[in-house]
């Protein structure tokens, strides 16, 4: 694996538990991998893909900024738009090694949830999530990647927050500096967004301020019981949990 597929692989692992996810499955064609994580959890598919692209500065800004979406955004969308297209005509994931892995949601009740995660833009080029053509896409850097797994850190609240995230933004027309604000904005009303918003404009300090209240903190100390029943669920499937989280990567 490379450092960002590592990267992105932890950070879904502490969140949906190794249980259900497994790294670059085996795609249609033979050597092919179909995406660089995927997380099933019926009725749920998380789709990620994973590109790491250093963003270089030019003197056209906007070309320096369409070149890095090409490369890193881009390209994961249309990896993502082609598992979901072959995941549609198979009911089994096969893993890397050429194992059967997990069976697949039936498709009459399967939700598919798109993820692309664009590391190395070093925060100068926006991160916008919306509908490619063929179905939403989530968009995050490596800032809002490790800070939604970290506070979404179950599966069912990181998917509802995906699935109301999606409803939200097709709905309504705002403008938020990155999804990390979004979340706040989401959190803070009780994981809810406001009804009926025509137009929402988000400045980019609300997650510093949000996390730094003390009720956050509290919420935090609290959830560290939790922890244990994960580690417990990790060493049962035969996985120790110590033994990513003690290891670094990206700084996480």
């Amino acid at each position: 694996m490379t450092r960002s597929e590592e990267f992105t692989l932890k950070l879904t692992q502490r969140s949906f538990l190794t249980l259900w996810c497994t790294a670059n499955p085996r795609g249609k064609a033979p050597g092919k991998e179909l995406c660089d994580v995927l997380v099933v959890c019926d009725p749920d598919v998380v789709i990620i893909s994973v590109k790491e692209i250093d963003y270089k500065a030019t003197d056209d800004v906007d070309t320096g900024m369409s070149r890095w979406t090409s490369r890193a955004v881009d390209a994961s969308i249309k990896q993502l738009y082609g598992a979901e297209r072959y995941l549609s005509t198979v009911d089994r994931v096969v893993a890397k090694d050429g194992s059967p892995w997990i069976g697949l949601p039936p498709a009459e009740r399967r939700r598919v949830h798109r993820i692309a995660v664009a590391l190395g833009s070093k925060g100068e080029v926006p991160m916008a999530a919306g509908d490619a053509g063929k179905g939403f896409v989530h968009v995050l850097d490596e800032v809002a990647m490790q800070i939604l797994m970290n506070e979404l850190d179950t599966i069912t609240d990181c998917v509802d927050f995906l699935r109301d995230t999606e409803t939200f933004l097709k709905n309504s027309q705002v403008i938020v500096p990155s999804l990390e604000d979004l979340l706040a904005l989401y959190l803070h009303r009780g994981r809810d967004y406001p009804a009926e918003t025509d137009l929402l404009v988000l400045t980019d300090d609300i997650w510093s301020q949000f996390s730094a209240k003390e009720e956050f903190q509290r919420k935090r100390e609290a959830d560290q019981v939790s922890y244990f029943w994960d580690s417990l669920i990790e060493y049962l499937v035969g996985c120790n949990r110590s033994s990513w989280c003690s290891d670094p990567v990206f700084g996480i």
